[in-house]
């Protein structure tokens, strides 16, 4: 690991490099070419009057060349340990697979906690990507720890963004929730806040803390696009729903859908627009938007519409067409079948075979899902469902099903 420390003069240099600036471009009324050439070579010392002038006309250059950047006496007045932190981080990505003990040794040498805070967000990155989160979460948490000391809330911003990700898809519900308590102060000071506000909000509607889900979703003030803009809407429906307010659920939905044209957003709304209906019992309201809907299905694949179709069938269900309930159900049991070990989402689709067998009322009809339950137990196993096959060959009186079934 090849590193120098810089002095004032050497990041002078550097700077002057990195921007292209020639030392003739430097000359002006105020500033001799040879006086700067002087104290670059070390045979003039550099005083504070001096280095102002120099500043000043590095920024004349900048503009000249339409470089929309300002050079600071920070940039040039920087301290060894940030030094060390700006040269780990252009190593490590050009490194990214080296070994932690080469990088220690050097920190040995040349601490850093800015630094420090780089190199386990780096292995938190890594981790993260080959999903194995119990180790992302703890390089992050061990960044987190050295980005507060040096109080660099940007890059805390991210190891923040991403340990929400990670306590969310690991699962870890509380943890996520609590992000909000433990990093409160640093909100403010957070450029992520919006994203990790409503990955904290996702913690507590997993937790059905439903009040406090929506007490989180209403700090956040502006998004920069309008996609995670409909998330922080949608969850703030379900979680109005959970809480049982479904009349004011259905008047944003209704709000939202006079302005949307996007189709994808538009039928996810009417998908949930006519569930709340379904749930209000309000089928009148729920037809009227069933022409669109079943329209618009059209535009999207067979996996898209899985759910749409199980929507659809506990609507038909709730409004006693029987023909249509089973059509829509099936068409959404055979995409869970076809979606294949990677898509398929099993707690969806043995609900939806399982709402379906209750519904058959004939022995074919069972013994037809029977044959869909084979197809889809290669890829998991599900006790409740058989059960649910028990209890419908017992109300049709076929013991030697139920006997059949209760001894595999």
């Amino acid at each position: 690991m090849n590193f120098k420390v810089l002095d004032i003069v050497d990041r002078l240099k550097c700077i002057r490099q990195k921007y292209n600036i020639k030392q003739k471009e430097l000359d002006c009324e105020y500033l001799n070419q040879k006086v700067y050439s002087y104290i670059e070579t070390r045979r003039r010392d550099l005083s504070e009057k001096t280095l102002d002038k120099i500043l000043k006309r590095f920024n004349e250059v900048l503009k000249e060349k339409n470089i929309a950047h300002e050079i600071k006496r920070e940039e040039i007045e920087i301290s060894i340990e940030q030094q060390v932190a700006e040269y780990i981080e252009i190593y490590l990505e050009k490194n990214e697979n080296e070994s932690f003990e080469k990088i220690e040794e050097f920190l040995r040498v040349y601490p850093s906690n800015k630094g420090r805070g780089l190199v386990y967000k780096k292995f938190g990155d890594i981790e993260n990507k080959n999903k194995n989160y119990s180790e992302a979460i703890k390089n992050y948490l061990l960044a987190n720890n050295y980005f507060l000391i040096v109080s660099d809330y940007n890059n805390l911003s991210e190891t923040v963004y991403e340990l929400t990700r990670c306590y969310y898809f690991f699962g870890l519900k509380e943890e996520l929730k609590n992000i909000y308590k433990n990093f409160n102060k640093y909100f403010d000071k957070l450029e992520k806040k919006e994203y990790i506000l409503y990955n904290v909000s996702l913690g507590f509607y997993q937790c059905k803390e439903y009040k406090n889900a929506i007490d989180i979703l209403e700090k956040i003030d502006s998004f920069l696009n309008r996609e995670p803009e409909f998330k922080v809407f949608l969850l703030k429906n379900i979680c109005l729903e959970n809480l049982g307010n479904y009349e004011e659920s259905e008047k944003r939905y209704i709000e939202y859908l006079e302005n949307e044209t996007n189709k994808k957003t538009r039928k996810l709304l009417l998908t949930n627009l006519i569930e709340n209906y379904r749930k209000q019992k309000k089928f009148d309201e729920a037809r009227k938007y069933m022409v669109e809907y079943i329209k618009i299905l059209s535009l999207f694949s067979e996996e898209e519409n899985q759910n749409a179709y199980w929507l659809l069938g506990r609507l038909f269900r709730d409004l006693g067409e029987s023909t249509s309930t089973k059509l829509y159900y099936l068409r959404g049991i055979l995409i869970g079948i076809n979606l294949g070990e990677e898509y398929f989402d099993p707690e969806n689709y043995y609900t939806m075979l399982e709402e379906y067998i209750v519904i058959c009322e004939t022995y074919t009809e069972v013994i037809e899902a029977e044959k869909l339950y084979d197809k889809a137990i290669k890829i998991i196993f599900n006790l409740r469902t058989r059960f649910v096959f028990v209890r419908k060959y017992l109300e049709l009186e076929k013991l030697e099903d139920v006997k059949r079934i209760t001894n595999i």
